[in-house]
């Protein structure tokens, strides 16, 4: 395991032809845990799109499930009011 990291933020990736597995390592003076696992999560969401139609272009490819989605469409309208 990799404890350090000389960048801000490092991800690192191993497919190993059935999964995809992957650990990220951070400057805890600039993120925290929540953060990174928020990151991790869409990630995750990601991917899981590229895999389920590869022929999506990037910028149609989803970074939040529905769920969050609509929590943060719920926010935003909450605080237009």
């Amino acid at each position: 395991p990799v404890n350090a990291t000389h960048f801000d933020l490092s991800l690192m990736l191993a497919d190993d032809g059935t999964t995809v597995s992957g650990s990220i390592v951070y400057a805890s003076d600039l993120f925290d845990q929540a953060t990174m696992e928020r990151l991790a999560a869409s990630l995750q969401v990601l991917l899981a799109a590229m895999a389920a139609d590869p022929s999506t272009p990037l910028g149609r490819l989803p970074l939040m499930t529905a769920a969050e989605r609509a929590r943060v469409s719920r926010i935003v309208v909450g605080s237009a009011g």
